[in-house]
């Protein structure tokens, strides 16, 4: 994330990317967040609105509440994952109590959002702990199972050719002898060297041409405190994915598990064949 003012000052706080803003001086700051395809415009207000100026309850129970309450009014998945979020309300509440050691009450958070299994919610609790969890069935990779991932397809997929790669190792190319591109990303962000570190996402998928298309797993995102993804995606017909996944049109072999035995790619080789059969 850059954060920037209208004077062309910038904040990079953790070690984020910042730049000049070409706003109006004083007027406000722009913000940035990496792999983002857009900015935030911040507006300054001449005073803070009445309500911030309130003194705001504290405790357990209020903690609770207030943690409750912002994800009722943010989290926009618990129908597509049928969680009754009131009714875990009900169910957690009485177990808080003022006084209680911050480690009982994060243990209470993190029940309540364990069932969620989204990659964007998250708990962060300084040093009492945090929590982040994939969706079942998936694997959270880091940089070690990305180079093996890269190594794997030199290996089996491309015979030992090595891939041309762009944007700090995120993108890699190659092409078969029978002209076939391949396009591995590995990441959605990173791609500056001052940029974040971590890559939001890892796989090889298609974007153009005759490449071949193999989406791997998704890893966890966010920064701190309680995340949360904001938005519903649907289809035309008004159906949404965010509860159970997309259900690839092919089903095939866990990457992860492949890359482990060093077996045999089968969705690149199913992939190989579907894109000879259009080509045809």
């Amino acid at each position: 994330m850059r954060l920037t003012d209208d004077l062309g000052v910038g904040f990079a706080p953790c070690g984020w990317a910042s730049q000049p803003d070409t706003g109006s001086a004083g007027a406000g700051a722009t913000l940035h967040y990496d792999g983002s395809v857009g900015d935030r415009r911040l507006r300054r207000l001449p005073a803070l609105p009445a309500k911030c100026t309130e003194v705001a309850p504290t405790g357990a129970r209020a903690t609770f509440d207030v943690f409750w309450q912002t994800c009722e009014e943010n989290y926009p998945f618990f129908e597509a994952k049928k969680i009754d979020w009131r009714a875990v309300r009900d169910r957690y509440r009485p177990r808080v109590y003022e006084g209680m050691p911050d480690t009982e009450f994060f243990a209470v958070l993190r029940e309540m959002v364990l069932p969620l299994y989204d990659a964007h919610a998250g708990i962060d609790a300084g040093d009492t702990g945090g929590f982040g969890q994939s969706r079942p069935g998936t694997v959270v990779p880091g940089p070690g199972l990305d180079q093996q991932s890269q190594g794997f397809v030199e290996r089996h997929d491309l015979a030992g050719m090595r891939l041309q790669t762009f944007a700090r190792g995120r993108i890699g190319y190659a092409q078969l002898p029978d002209g076939t591109g391949y396009l591995r990303i590995s990441g959605i962000g990173g791609y500056d060297a001052n940029g974040p570190t971590g890559c939001g996402r890892c796989g090889e998928l298609s974007r153009s041409g005759r490449c071949v298309p193999a989406w791997r797993r998704p890893r966890t995102g966010g920064r701190s405190g309680v995340r949360r993804p904001a938005a519903e995606y649907l289809t035309p017909s008004g159906k949404t994915f965010d509860g159970e996944g997309i259900p690839p049109d092919i089903r095939t072999g866990n990457f992860p598990e492949v890359i482990a035995k060093g077996t045999h790619d089968s969705a690149f080789s199913q992939a190989l064949e579907v894109l000879r059969r259009h080509a045809e």
